[in-house]
């Protein structure tokens, strides 16, 4: 392949199945071996190829480190993946009983400015960190988790640390 961008190929929930779905196609699966769920390649919203494991002329490339994004660089939209995990941290933010809705909306919007990792993102951490420290440790742990594949581990630190 000439230098550029090879394809992806990640499972809905964000298994990464191959960094290189066009240059070496016999690691292709229709469906992930870790969880069953069915793989894709491109954009669901704009059909734009996921961009894979980046070819330089003359050097091997072996896929290795290679994480799935979060948003399509074409249209902008969150991937099933990064959907999923959002919409899992906020079924447990639904379980605190100890928030008001204000709060949960709140704590909703900030995890979604965390994700996205924008200018507002020292902002999101103080107040994801004060909203967090109402809730049980179950459910704190749960967010955690939930979000840990798409927030990146210095803002994980900052919060749960």
């Amino acid at each position: 392949m000439s230098e550029g961008y090879d394809i992806a190929q990640i499972c809905l929930n964000g298994h990464v199945i191959n960094s290189m779905a066009y240059t070496d196609p016999n690691h292709n699966k229709a469906f992930c071996d870790e969880c069953g769920a069915k793989t894709i390649m491109e954009c669901g919203y704009c059909k734009a190829k996921i961009k894979g494991t980046y070819h330089y002329p003359g050097i091997a490339v072996m896929g290795i480190g290679f994480e799935a994004p979060k948003f399509c660089d074409n249209c902008g939209e969150q991937f099933p993946w990064t959907k999923t995990q959002l919409e899992v941290a906020q079924e447990l933010i639904d379980l605190a009983d100890s928030l008001s809705s204000e709060e949960k909306t709140d704590l909703y919007s900030n995890l979604d400015e965390l994700v996205k990792e924008s200018p507002k993102v020292p902002v999101a951490q103080i107040r994801v960190k004060r909203l967090l420290s109402k809730v049980d440790k179950d459910i704190s742990s749960g967010i955690h988790d939930a979000l840990a594949e798409i927030i990146s581990q210095q803002i994980q630190n900052e919060i749960w640390q």
